[in-house]
C-alpha cells in the first residue's frame, strides 16, 4: 500500500513540475464563440493507432532511399564574436508561411549542410512538425543576397519558394518546396527545397547559405552564451535575439506535441513565429530549433538540441533515410491521436475539456470533432476520467507507454449543442 502511495505522489510531484508552454508558431484564423447553455449526449469512440501523420501511405515502397546521410561540420570552428556568428548563419533561416483554408501560419525553417539523395542545387530545411502538421500551401522566403527578407524593401522575392504539403499527393515534378518527412514526438521536420535553375533579379543563379553543425562529440554548456534567429510575430524574419543557456535536460509539456524531454532551456526571448529558427553558439554552429516559449514568463524559452536518440540531428537523419518517392519520411513505431485540447469556460459531465483542433487526416480525423468535451480515455482495460487538462495529459502520457501502432484506445466524449 505504502509503495502504490508513494508511486501516486511521485507521479502527482513530476506533473507539477513539468513546465507548460506553448509552440511558437503563430496563427491567424477565425475564432469560435462560447456557451454555457449546452444539450448533447455521450459517445466512446474507437480509435485504431496508425502510423504517426504526417505520411502519405500509398501502399508502394517504391522511390529512392538514402543509404547514408552525412551531417557536415567544421573542423576546429573558433569562438567568435557576435557579429561575426551571426554573419555566418544569418542567411540560413527562412521564414515559412503555411495556408490551410482560412488559417495562415508563420514559423520558421533553418537551411541545413547535409549530404545524400540531393541532386544539384537541392537542399534541405529542418523546421518543427507543429508548423507543418495542418498541411496545405507552404511558402518559404530564404534571404536574398543582400540580406533582406520578406517585408523588407526592394526584397527579391525570386528567393520565394512555394509547394503544397499534403497527406494525400507527394508526387511533384514543378513544386520548389516539398516534405521529406516529419515526426510529432521530437516535434522535427525536414523540407526540401529545389532552387533548380532560379535566377535572382540580375539574372544570375541565387545563392543559397547554409547552416552546419557541431561534431557528434561537442556538447551544450550551462551559461553559455547563445542566440537564435527567426521569425517573432510571423512578420519579422531573420531577428536575431542573445542569451544564455539556462538549463539542460528539461521536461516541457508543448499542446501540439506533448511531453518533450532533454530540451535545452535558454533566455534568448523567443515569441510566436520563431518555430522552426535556428539556435546557435557563439562559433556560428547550429545547436538547436526553437520550438516553444512561455506566454507568462518570457524567460522561458526552449529548443531541440543537436545531440541525442530525440536530438534533431538524429530524427532528421531518419525522416531522410526512411523517405521514398512515395511515402513522407517517418519514424517507425510512433503514434498520435492528432488533436489538441483546450480548457472550456464551460463544464460539461465534470470535464472542462474541449477539443481545439484536428489535424487533417490524423487518427481521430472524422471520428471527433472540435468543441466536443472529453470525458474519458480508456485503454488497456483501464479508464481515466477526464476532469481538467492534466487528466488528460496523463493519460495519454499513460497511453504512450503501453500502446504501439496497431492497439486501440477509446476517447469518450459529449458533443455539446446549443
Amino acid at each position: 500500500m505504502r509503495k502504490n502511495i508513494k508511486k501516486i505522489i511521485t507521479i502527482i510531484c513530476a506533473l507539477a513540475m513539468v513546465v507548460i508552454v506553448s509552440g511558437c508558431s503563430i496563427y491567424l484564423g477565425s475564432g469560435t464563440s462560447d456557451s454555457s447553455d449546452y444539450l448533447g449526449q455521450s459517445n466512446t469512440v474507437e480509435i485504431e493507432l496508425k502510423k504517426q501523420l504526417i505520411f502519405c501511405d500509398t501502399g508502394s515502397s517504391l522511390g529512392s532511399y538514402v543509404e547514408t546521410v552525412t551531417f557536415n561540420t567544421l573542423e576546429n570552428p573558433q569562438v567568435l564574436s557576435s557579429v561575426e556568428a551571426a554573419s555566418l548563419v544569418m542567411r540560413s533561416v527562412v521564414k515559412i508561411e503555411m495556408t490551410n483554408g482560412t488559417i495562415t501560419s508563420y514559423a520558421s525553417g533553418v537551411i541545413v549542410d547535409i549530404e545524400g539523395g540531393l541532386s544539384a542545387n537541392e537542399y534541405y530545411i529542418i523546421t518543427c512538425h507543429h508548423v507543418i502538421a495542418n498541411q496545405g500551401q507552404i511558402s518559404v522566403f530564404v534571404p536574398d543576397d543582400n540580406c533582406r527578407n520578406d517585408g523588407d524593401y526592394d526584397y527579391d522575392e525570386n528567393y520565394k519558394f512555394t509547394g503544397l504539403i499534403s497527406n494525400t499527393n507527394k508526387l511533384s515534378n514543378n513544386r520548389k518546396i516539398t516534405l521529406v518527412g516529419g515526426d510529432r514526438d521530437s516535434d522535427i521536420a525536414v523540407l526540401k527545397l529545389n532552387v533548380g535553375n532560379t535566377k535572382n533579379k540580375n539574372n544570375k543563379a541565387v545563392s543559397i547559405v547554409k547552416a552546419t553543425f557541431p561534431q557528434a562529440t561537442d556538447t551544450i554548456s550551462y551559461a553559455e552564451e547563445v542566440f537564435s534567429i527567426g521569425n517573432p510575430t510571423g512578420s519579422l524574419p531573420m531577428t536575431y535575439l542573445d542569451g544564455k543557456v539556462s538549463y539542460l535536460n528539461r521536461q516541457i509539456y508543448l499542446d501540439s506535441v506533448g511531453y518533450m524531454d532533454g530540451m535545452v532551456q535558454h533566455n534568448c526571448l523567443i515569441t510566436h513565429g520563431n518555430s522552426g529558427g535556428g539556435l546557435f553558439n557563439m562559433k556560428g554552429q547550429l545547436i538547436g530549433i526553437t520550438n516553444a516559449g512561455s506566454d507568462e514568463n518570457k524567460g522561458m524559452n526552449y529548443a531541440i538540441p543537436f545531440y541525442g536518440e530525440e536530438g534533431f540531428i538524429n530524427i532528421a537523419s531518419k525522416l531522410i533515410k526512411s523517405n521514398t518517392a512515395y511515402n513522407y519520411g517517418y519514424i517507425e513505431g510512433r503514434w498520435s491521436l492528432g488533436l489538441s485540447i483546450d480548457k472550456a469556460d464551460t463544464t460539461v459531465k465534470s470535464s472542462n475539456v474541449i477539443i481545439g483542433s484536428i489535424e487533417n487526416g490524423s487518427n481521430v480525423y472524422g471520428l471527433l470533432s472540435v468543441n466536443q468535451y472529453i470525458t474519458k480515455v480508456s485503454f488497456s482495460n483501464k479508464t481515466y476520467n477526464i476532469y481538467s487538462e492534466s487528466d488528460f495529459r496523463e493519460a495519454i502520457m499513460r497511453a504512450r507507454e503501453e500502446l504501439v501502432v496497431g492497439d486501440k484506445i477509446y476517447i469518450t466524449v459529449y458533443q455539446a449543442t446549443l
